[in-house]
């Protein structure tokens, strides 16, 4: 009986210790103000999380992974239509650049549906409408065209 109480303090330690490792893992170590929705005052953070497998990848204000499409432009999205609809756009108003080296790299472009879409270093941001929950990366080398931003 007791043998068995220790082996279930002992693993309830171990699930505790995994928790508190993905939780550090996923953490923002970057953030980037960016304005969205109807209300310029309203102002969301960019963020950047972490996995072993991809490194550092940007994670937009709601938690979900951003990606990029490499059949893009510099600065031209040309995903639109059923395209957009798997691939929603990072659209907001307007984007605040603080004075970091990181966000200077955003940027907002125009598409040619009328949205603002933000830009990392040129490259329109997109979500993938498959990822379900914050973290997942389940667009990641999808088609192999489409990958997770990273800083």
């Amino acid at each position: 009986m007791k043998k068995n109480f220790l082996i279930s303090i002992w693993v309830l330690a171990a699930v505790v210790i995994i928790g508190v490792v993905i939780f550090l893992i996923m953490k923002p170590v970057v953030k980037v103000p960016v304005i969205s929705g109807s209300k310029t005052e309203d102002v969301f953070f960019v963020t950047v999380a972490n996995k072993p497998e991809l490194g550092n990848y940007l994670v937009a204000p709601n938690g979900m992974t951003l990606y990029y499409f490499t059949k893009d432009e510099p600065a031209k999205s040309n995903c639109y239509d059923t395209c957009a609809k798997t691939w929603p756009p990072f659209s907001v108003l307007k984007i605040l650049k603080p004075g970091s080296a990181v966000a200077d790299k955003f940027g907002v472009i125009k598409r040619d549906d009328g949205l603002k879409q933000v830009t990392y270093k040129g490259q329109p941001l997109y979500f993938w409408s498959k990822d379900k929950k914050v973290g997942d990366t389940t667009g990641q080398n999808f088609n192999k065209v489409w990958f997770v931003a990273q800083p």
